[in-house]
């Protein structure tokens, strides 16, 4: 049985190899033909000198360089409208419920059907219309929306739980995140953006609590250390934290973060 598997690696490899070598001969072929005068780039059994002649040619009469920098300006342009926009509207199909928002985003999709080489000659005319014909921002301008970025914004968008967004809204106010694991980590730097006036963090880790503290946390405990709903309730002079948002659904954290809240205080 050992013997019959040595030998099936064998073929298996010998075969691999023999398809890389097939695989390889176009790229040597072109790499020798640069290098060969063009006398002999034919001849397949030729031997010669390497000479430069084809490469200083090419770039002689083809302006590469300049090939090179509309490419690149065009692609930077192309990207960084791109990213404002699908980010814009993958956001708003994903969080903002307006009338006929599904019709308009299936509307939107429906470009992707649509084969590029149709859209040339549209594209083109258009282009001509506006006066961009023969520019670089005629060739990025109808690039700068993409169906596919926003769908996949949007289902980015859509996997964060509305509740989190919600509890980061909470300018003013003093938020506390129990679990400071990757989820907990958004949730503490989301409220500091949103303007939380006081965050508590609290996790079993010391060293996931000093990641929350450079993550913005204004105050860090260890479940296990200290008396939580005590210390939120001195910290906030007796009123109790205005949002607790609970990552490791244990039942016992729950019920802590639960007496850790305000009357009013909201749960997450």
């Amino acid at each position: 049985m050992i013997k019959n598997r040595k030998l099936g690696t064998i073929c298996y490899q010998t075969i691999m190899w023999l398809l890389l070598v097939l695989c390889m001969i176009p790229l040597i072929w072109v790499v020798r033909t640069a290098f060969m005068p063009t006398a002999k780039a034919l001849d397949l059994f030729a031997v010669a000198i390497p000479t430069m002649d084809n490469i200083r040619h090419v770039f002689e009469t083809v302006p590469f360089l300049q090939y090179y920098g509309n490419t690149i300006f065009i692609t930077v342009l192309v990207l960084g409208v791109q990213l404002v926009l699908v980010t814009f509207a993958g956001y708003a199909f994903a969080r903002l419920d307006f009338y006929g928002s599904r019709v308009l985003f299936v509307i939107f999709l429906a470009q992707m059907m649509i084969a590029p080489e149709v859209l040339i000659l549209p594209n083109y005319s258009l282009m001509v219309k506006l006066g961009l014909n023969d520019t670089r921002l005629g060739i990025a301008l109808p690039f700068f929306a993409s169906a596919m970025g926003t769908l996949i914004v949007r289902q980015t968008i859509k996997t964060i739980p509305i509740e989190l967004e919600e509890a980061a809204q909470v300018e003013g106010k003093t938020v506390l995140v129990s679990g400071c694991g990757p989820i907990g980590m958004t949730a503490i730097s989301a409220c500091k953006t949103f303007g939380a006036t006081k965050v508590f963090a609290c996790d079993l880790l010391d060293s996931r609590l000093a990641i929350a503290k450079d993550m913005g946390a204004d105050y860090v405990f260890n479940s296990a250390q200290v008396d939580l709903p005590a210390e939120i309730l001195r910290l906030t002079g007796g009123l109790g934290a205005d949002a607790a948002i609970d990552i490791t659904g244990a039942q016992a954290a729950i019920n802590a973060d639960l007496k850790c809240l305000r009357a009013a205080g909201r749960m997450v």
